[in-house]
């Protein structure tokens, strides 16, 4: 307002704004603006049934102000086109809103760029996980704020019906790697896999995506070592190695049991190798 001298002084909502709108990137600027400074869009494909509306204004009464910042475009007249938020206003307007804020675009636009920006914002979404959109909701003790969650009754049944996903049901990016062996190197392979298997105390649902690497590296360092050009080949010998420590393993299974009964940890045997080999951690 306008003092007796005509100094000019700035509210203090006002005065914090323009201090974060000056660390904006070039051609973005955050405005306290009046409702009658937003011009809607004449065309918005963005559609709002009544009854989400209706639960769009009950809630910006509720609290009294808009929440989310709606984007808008500096017009040469001096007035604001919005570009994403045109709901948000009129549901402002409706619930009694006079002012908020807008993050206004400077730079000058094209027609097509507009349009461009208007259509991004609406159809580059995200879609909410079911499985913890439910938990969420069912965080909320106060019947009034499930409502102000603005969750409909469609969304509320398809939670009440959710039932968690089996792992095998996911889709897992993952690798095949094949390997060709003989039938006297697979009968090898079986047996010691079961009693790698039967040596883990601690099930393995999944491999981390990093043992993928640290196997073909422990491949290409035996084939590089060996001189073999066959992945099977070097397998065999990496199961050399697992064999030799299991057996090391075993012959100290007795001082690892008084360790742990005393409370050290229980050693893992160590492959002697320039890399590393997935090994199961006790």
């Amino acid at each position: 307002m306008d003092t007796s001298g005509g100094a000019r002084v700035v509210a203090p909502k006002s005065r914090d704004i323009d201090e974060l709108s000056l660390r904006l990137p070039d051609g973005l600027t955050l405005r306290y603006a009046s409702i009658g400074e937003l011009q809607l869009l004449e065309k918005n494909a963005r559609m709002m049934s009544a009854a989400t509306f209706n639960a769009l204004v009950d809630n910006l009464k509720h609290d009294g102000r808009v929440e989310s910042v709606p984007l808008c475009r500096l017009l040469p007249d001096g007035k604001l086109r919005v570009i994403s938020g045109n709901h948000r206003v009129m549901a402002a307007k409706q619930a009694g809103i006079q002012r908020l804020a807008v993050l206004v675009i400077t730079d000058d636009m094209t027609r097509g760029e507009e349009v461009a920006k208007q259509l991004s914002h609406n159809a580059i979404v995200g879609e909410d996980d079911s499985v913890i959109l439910r938990d969420l909701f069912n965080e909320i003790d106060d019947v009034a704020l499930k409502g102000y969650s603005g969750l409909d009754d469609t969304i509320l049944l398809q939670l009440a019906s959710i039932e968690p996903q089996a792992l095998t049901d996911i889709p897992l990016d993952y690798h095949v790697i094949s390997f060709a062996f003989l039938p006297e190197e697979v009968e090898r392979l079986l047996s010691i896999l079961d009693k790698v298997q039967a040596d883990i105390k601690t099930p393995t649902i999944l491999a981390r995506w990093s043992e993928h690497d640290r196997l073909l590296n422990a491949l290409a360092e035996k084939m590089a070592e060996r001189d073999v050009r066959n992945g099977a080949t070097a397998m065999m010998l990496l199961l050399d190695m697992i064999e030799e420590a299991m057996s090391v393993g075993s012959e100290t299974s007795d001082t690892s049991a008084i360790q742990a009964e005393e409370g050290g940890a229980t050693p893992t045997p160590a492959l002697q190798t320039k890399g590393t080999i997935p090994w199961s951690k006790r």
